[in-house]
This record gives structure tokens, C-alpha cells and sequence, in this order.
């Protein structure tokens, strides 16, 4: 394999996995510790996103040109499970790494850290089944993740019933499974104000937002959308062939590896 081989093939395993954990995929792991050094200039001159390494895993901090319905959490059903989970990894910031919780300490912290006073939030209520049948949802995405692993006992039993206990143990990963803000999240009063921080929105036309607008759009979303995108937009890719760009690797070359990565012939 040459090395611009090895370098789409670990750009491709970037975008399509959250992060890539040496002790699971070892091979991979190594592939992009190889090429590292090309994958982070590449990332961060064109996406303006961040590699994060660790010898336990790396992780590429995917952020989108624009938020989409299908970016969520699949097995996440309601915002109810969204608040939860947002309260748990907020308890998971004040737990060491290899800290274990019962299942019933969590859940009295969350009583606590729920947003009770937000309009048309209804109270938390263990009581109530739809409730805990939120909570195991997110514990079982969260062990899924890798955040936490169960020590003892069954998180779905407490679906069934409130008084079902579990012991769990928070991992390494717990800390980097959300991404970094420039600033304090209580600065930011929106979600405009979120996106504003990370668009450049200073060069959205002609400079350096233009191009992490556009790579961000294609890489995660792979269609840029005439309706929705900017005329400017649409004239910087017809400029772009498959002689520009990183080693070769264009938007479209990019676009096509990753096509074929999902749908082999």
C-alpha cells in the first residue's frame, strides 16, 4: 500500500468512527500514528478540526458546517434523553477515571442536576417508567461508548422497576467524549452563538471560513445542497480538481474514497 493509500485509509476511518481505540483496533490505530503528522495539518487547514491523540485511541473532532437531525444519538428517543444524558456526563466530570457509583447515586445527582426550571420540562420522577426507561437508554449508550463499564448487577432492570441497582466504573474515555469550546459554554446564550465561535465567520466569503464551511459540509454530509448553500460556495468547488488540494487528495477524491468505503462494489 502506498503511503497516499495508508492516508485515505485512515482518513476514512476518522470520519466514519467517533474515535479509533488502540486495545480494539489495534491495526488501525497504528495505520494513523503513521500518518499522523499529514492528518492533522490536512484536518486543521481544511476543516479546522482538531486530532486528538492519546495512546489509548484518537479521536477527530467532527464538527458540521451545519447541524442536522440525522447527527443525533440513534438510540436516543426523546430530548428528555438528551438532557439526561448532558446531566450525566456532568456527573461523570466529577468522578475519577476508575471511580465506581451505584446506579442509585447517579440517579439521586440527576434529581439535582436536571433543568427543572426550564419551560415545558416536566420534573424528573423516578416513578415514573418513561423516566427510567430514559436513564437506562442513556446508560446503555454510554457503556456502548465506552464512557463507563458495568461492574455488577443489570442497569435494565431498573426500567422495570426503581428500586433495580447497578455498579458501574467511569473509563478515560468519559473525558474526551465531548468536544472543546473555545470558551466557557456559559458564555454562549445560543446556538448561533455556538456555530459563530467556530465559522470564521469573519472570512465567510472569500478566506478561511469559505474552505471549513465547505470541507466540513462534504466531508460529514457528503452533498452540498444548491438550495441551501452559497453561490460563493458552489464557484470555490468548480475551481477545485483533482491536482489541488492535500497529496492529491481533493474534495472529490475524498468524496469518492469514503463512497466506496461505505458501498463496495
Amino acid at each position: 500500500m502506498t503511503d497516499q493509500e495508508d492516508v485515505r485509509e485512515a482518513l476514512a476511518l476518522l470520519l466514519e468512527n467517533y474515535w479509533v481505540l488502540r486495545q480494539e483496533q489495534p491495526d488501525q490505530y497504528n495505520l494513523i500514528r503513521r500518518c499522523e503528522p499529514k492528518l492533522r495539518n490536512y484536518f486543521f487547514e481544511k476543516c479546522g478540526w482538531r486530532l486528538l491523540q492519546n495512546p489509548q485511541f484518537y479521536k477527530l473532532e467532527k464538527i458540521p458546517a451545519q447541524p442536522q437531525s440525522w447527527m443525533g444519538i440513534n438510540a436516543f428517543q426523546q430530548p428528555r434523553d438528551y438532557a439526561l444524558f448532558c446531566c450525566f456526563m456532568a456527573f461523570l466530570e466529577e468522578k475519577d477515571v476508575e471511580e465506581q457509583f451505584l446506579l442509585s447515586d447517579l440517579c439521586e445527582s440527576l434529581l439535582a442536576l436536571y433543568p427543572h426550571e426550564a419551560e415545558l420540562v416536566s420534573r424528573l420522577n423516578w416513578e415514573n417508567y418513561e423516566h427510567r426507561r430514559a436513564l437506562v437508554r442513556v446508560l446503555a449508550f454510554a457503556e456502548a461508548a465506552s464512557l463507563i463499564y458495568l461492574v455488577d448487577g443489570d442497569g435494565e432492570q431498573f426500567a422495570m422497576r426503581q428500586e433495580g441497582e447497578a455498579l458501574y466504573e467511569v473509563t478515560l474515555l468519559a473525558r474526551y467524549f465531548l468536544r472543546s469550546y473555545p470558551k466557557d459554554l456559559q458564555q454562549y446564550d445560543s446556538r448561533q452563538a455556538l456555530q459563530a465561535a467556530e465559522f470564521f465567520d469573519e472570512e465567510a466569503a472569500t478566506g478561511m471560513g469559505r474552505r471549513v464551511r465547505i470541507y466540513r459540509q462534504l466531508l460529514l454530509a457528503a452533498a452540498c445542497n444548491a438550495a441551501d448553500a452559497r453561490p460563493e460556495d458552489f464557484i470555490y468547488l468548480r475551481k477545485r480538481d483533482e491536482g489541488t488540494g492535500f497529496t492529491s487528495l481533493s474534495l472529490y477524491s475524498i468524496y469518492y474514497t469514503l463512497s466506496y468505503s461505505r458501498h463496495p462494489s
